[in-house]
């Protein structure tokens, strides 16, 4: 069973962008990573999953729930840390964690302390006196602190120091490893490269491409060709142009690996680079668009 299968997902916002004819399936126990810039709909699709917001079409399931009919279920069952945490300013973070607790029906004070400790939140502070990070900590414990099936996360790593953001990946690793199913939407590359073991790019609503980083081989490579005499070769061998600049052309080939140096002879550079595409590379091929054929 699939933890979150979108079919066909859209939601109109009048003139504004929302999302459009999204295709999504993220089986159970992964580690998914959600990427785009701000605007391409990933909060959208977010405020779908938990039925904050109604489609305009198509259907979401989560852990085999419809999220409209089973949308009291599903919130009983997942953790979410929103991007923009607000809460009480007079209630302490003890009393939003038993809250917590009690609507998810679960309590287990010795794993709440463990994550206080790591997360280093103080329980008998009014959250109204807490700093973005600290409240965006305890966002965060009250997500995890009931061993959710599914655990939702919006830029979770803003407001973080680099401590508690290698704190917080460690603990996702372990839910996962317990089969807790990760999503996490985010437009840092570096992290989701690191953490995830899938990854989704959308672009003004839309998925354009889905990652897989547990393959051992990829065969994209990024080349440069430097004063090349023509580059049809390289774009008649699946490749697209990231960049041109100062006789310095960036390809990603996707061609036939065994023709790349074939291809590179053809095009007549005075010199050239071939190395693996970092999630960087990745991201411009599918953003700027380039030039492919």
């Amino acid at each position: 069973m699939n933890a979150i299968t979108l079919h066909e997902l859209t939601k109109n916002y009048g003139s504004a962008r929302g999302i459009k004819n999204v295709n999504l399936e993220i089986q159970k126990g992964e580690f998914f990573g959600f990427i785009g810039p701000n605007g391409a709909g990933k909060s959208t699709t977010i405020k779908l999953l938990f039925n904050f917001i109604f489609p305009s079409g198509g259907s979401v399931e989560v852990l085999g729930m419809d999220s409209i009919k089973d949308t009291a279920k599903i919130k009983q069952i997942t953790g979410y840390v929103p991007g923009e945490v607000r809460y009480y300013a007079d209630m302490k973070a003890d009393e939003l964690f038993k809250t917590t607790m009690a609507f998810h029906k679960k309590t287990d004070v010795e794993e709440l302390n463990r994550l206080c400790t790591l997360f280093e939140i103080e329980q008998n502070k009014r959250l109204g006196e807490l700093s973005l990070g600290n409240r965006k900590k305890v966002a965060i414990v009250s997500a995890l602190c009931f061993e959710p099936e599914l655990i939702v996360l919006d830029e979770p790593t803003s407001g973080l120091d680099p401590l508690m953001q290698r704190t917080l990946f460690e603990v996702l690793k372990e839910s996962c490893s317990r089969g807790t199913t990760v999503f996490l939407s985010s437009h840092n590359l570096t992290e989701v490269q690191e953490h995830c073991s899938k990854a989704a790019f959308i672009k003004e609503g839309e998925i354009i491409g889905i990652e897989d980083f547990t393959l051992q081989q990829q065969p994209e490579k990024l080349v440069a060709l430097f004063n090349a005499q023509s580059i049809e070769p390289m774009l008649n061998s699946e490749a697209t142009v990231l960049s041109e600049e100062n006789g310095k052309v960036l390809v990603l080939y996707k061609g036939d690996p065994a023709r790349l140096a074939q291809v590179i002879s053809e095009c007549h550079a005075l010199d050239f680079t071939v190395e693996k595409p970092s999630l960087e590379t990745r991201f411009l091929s599918y953003y700027k668009g380039g030039t492919e054929r």
